[in-house]
């Protein structure tokens, strides 16, 4: 003890024995009783001197200038961020990148488009063959995750907005049998694919026959999230897979996916398990494209978005006198604006802009024999690509 510190005792009438010891540091007041049981009334502990890596529950280790105090509830205890808090603010800014592709013959400038015979000469003339063709592929890099605030989430979600430019052009005749299909029409489609191998891990909790499926195979898993992972709970995509392993022969033992939802901290898969493999307390794997070892077999793209336009054929032109035909125009731009979302994800995505003719009228000559055409061209494709 220093010299500062003092020791005091009382002895009641009842016998009983109380004392106090004190110090610049700390103090402490105690009674015995008659059986000798020592009770402690008051501990006061001075709060000089005292730092917060002295609290059970503080990890302050690695300790940056400017670090951020955050609580992170799956271990129960607050942690220190590894990065000064300038640092950590410029990693949540969400970053963006334009893009844009120009098809076939350009304009420095949005000429009008001609309503006669003679069609623009600007653009690409898709294929009237109904099937689509592929005309841009992008690719957003992956975000790692950046500091352990972001471990929860595991990475960022993916943002794509991007417009469709075309060109709408039709001049000829149309029997009159065929004015109700006086049409023109292209169909839209993105999909997106992840780059690499992404593999997550589940726990089962419970494991029930889905029974108003009305398939004796098909069962409800509750799964939980048993550490931070490329793929959150919240962001599971019936587009996935799920497999036994995700090395060797028990990638290739895959379960799939019937449809998923999130409630209340847990995931809820419902899955065809027509061998009933899966028992509670197993660790199941997750992944948006494909296993490792598992020979690419199960690579998969995510269809985000698939839209058609239809353009109808302004009709009657009274250059074209006949019982049995009409004459059919058209000359107009057409922007379709798409904008869509993808799941937090640590790695590239691709995404693929598709379009394709789906029908357009042929149209026969006109009043002066020139060729009929019923065409749609593809102007250019932009957009931005965000992380955020």
């Amino acid at each position: 003890m220093s010299d500062d510190d003092q020791i005091s005792a009382t002895i009641t009438t009842g016998n009983s024995v109380s004392g106090s010891v004190s110090s610049t540091a700390q103090s402490l007041t105690a009674n015995v009783d008659s059986e000798g049981i020592l009770t402690v009334d008051k501990f006061q502990v001075s709060p000089e001197g005292l730092q917060l890596g002295n609290l059970a529950n503080v990890d302050n280790t690695n300790l940056p200038n400017e670090s951020v105090l955050f609580y992170d509830q799956s271990n129960s205890i607050w942690k220190s961020s590894t990065q000064p808090l300038g640092d950590l603010l410029e990693a949540q800014r969400p970053t963006t990148t334009e893009f844009k592709k120009v098809f076939g013959p350009s304009e420095p400038t949005e000429p009008s488009v001609p309503l006669g015979s003679t069609g623009p000469s600007f653009g690409e003339v898709l294929p009237r063959n109904g099937q689509f063709a592929n005309k841009l592929v992008i690719s957003i890099p992956g975000n790692p995750m950046i500091n352990t605030l972001e471990a929860s989430a595991g990475s960022r979600r993916k943002r794509v907005t991007a417009n469709f430019k075309f060109v709408f052009s039709a001049y000829g005749s149309i029997y009159f049998t065929n004015t109700d299909v006086a049409i023109s029409t292209v169909d839209i489609r993105v999909q997106h694919q992840e780059v690499g191998t992404p593999v997550s891990r589940f726990t089962v909790q419970s494991k029930t026959q889905d029974a108003q499926s009305g398939n004796t195979d098909q069962y409800v898993l509750k799964i939980a999230q048993n550490s931070t992972q490329p793929v959150g709970i919240r962001s599971i995509s019936v587009n996935g897979k799920i497999a036994l392993g995700n090395i060797g022969s028990l990638a290739t033992q895959f379960l799939p996916i019937m449809g998923y939802h999130y409630y209340d901290g847990f995931g809820y898969l419902q899955v065809i398990d027509d061998n009933d493999d899966v028992s509670v307390g197993d660790t199941i794997f997750y992944s948006e494209t494909s296993f490792t070892a598992a020979s690419g077999n199960s690579s998969s793209y995510a269809t985000q978005h698939r839209s058609r336009h239809t353009e109808n054929l302004l009709l009657e032109d009274e250059s074209y006198n006949s019982t049995v035909l009409t004459m059919g125009h058209l000359g107009k731009y057409v922007n379709i604006p798409v904008t869509i979302e993808m799941p937090a994800s640590q790695l590239e995505q691709k995404v693929y802009f598709d379009v394709m003719q789906y029908f357009n009228l042929p149209l026969g000559t006109g009043p002066q024999g020139q060729a009929g055409r019923n065409e749609v061209r593809l102007i250019e494709i932009s957009g931005i690509t965000e992380n955020y």
